[in-house]
């Protein structure tokens, strides 16, 4: 956060140190830089992949997240952030990052969850192979690969 912008929030120090009696230094950070990223991928997509996925399809952070990045690291606290359970997820991926559309979820749930775009039967031949053990990785590699096709 820029030293003008701290100006209007006079409270941010008394802010941060609250933050900080619940979660560690090194977890302060890494939110920190999920908000950074999460800002990124809706305002200044680095990649075309971001670009058609977020900006394009007009999915923002909202205002009070974006005008005060505190505000959206002490939802992360009151909200389930923990290190097992740290991606933040929308909901309803047609909407932005808000309070009432996020919610943090471990890396099976967020695997699930991004396939949800995809047609059935890629959805369906996901869910079988992660009900029958298959390694996230592995699974993550196998959405990667076209239908059919194998690699080589």
């Amino acid at each position: 956060m820029r030293r003008d912008d701290m100006r209007l929030l006079p409270n941010f120090r008394e802010r941060k140190e609250k933050i900080l009696e619940s979660i560690t230094k090194q977890d302060f950070r890494k939110l920190s830089m999920k908000y950074t990223c999460m800002r990124e991928r809706c305002e200044t997509p680095k990649s075309e992949a971001h670009k058609k996925c977020y900006h394009d399809k007009g999915i923002r952070v909202c205002e009070e997240w974006k005008n005060d990045k505190l505000s959206f690291i002490e939802w992360a606290v009151e909200n389930g952030y923990t290190e097992e359970v740290k991606i933040i997820d929308r909901i309803d991926n047609s909407k932005g990052y808000s309070p009432d559309n996020c919610q943090f979820v471990d890396d099976l749930k967020s695997l699930r969850n991004r396939v949800i775009c995809r047609d059935e039967k890629e959805q369906d031949a996901v869910r079988i192979l992660l009900d029958h053990g298959f390694s996230i990785a592995w699974v993550n590699k196998y959405i990667k690969t076209p239908m059919g096709k194998s690699e080589g």
